[in-house]
């Protein structure tokens, strides 16, 4: 996910009003500058269908594959974080098509 302006920063330098912004709306605000996770569902999704071959290895970050499999489960934006994955975990998935 892009972070826009909040990239490389510590917590404590981001103005209040943007991180209650956030926590007001997780999957829908977008940092200033950056994607919501809601904007980087709509990529993954978008990646996944430019897709033309029956099978694929994807190798990315766990906000991804996150997002992907709330989407394939039909999982509110609520529920995205009860997705959880170890480091270096290896998930398999039956895409529909």
């Amino acid at each position: 996910m892009h972070f826009g302006d909040w990239e490389g920063q510590r917590w404590d330098d981001i103005p209040r009003a943007e991180l209650d912004a956030w926590a007001a709306d997780v999957a829908g605000y977008a940092p200033p500058g950056g994607e919501s996770p809601r904007e980087l569902q709509r990529r993954a999704l978008d990646f996944v269908a430019s897709l033309d071959v029956p099978e694929a290895v994807i190798i990315t970050h766990a906000g991804v594959i996150r997002t992907l499999l709330a989407h394939w489960r039909g999982l509110p934006p609520e529920r995205w974080t009860e997705l959880n994955f170890a480091y270096g975990s290896c998930t398999v998935v039956d895409v529909p098509r």
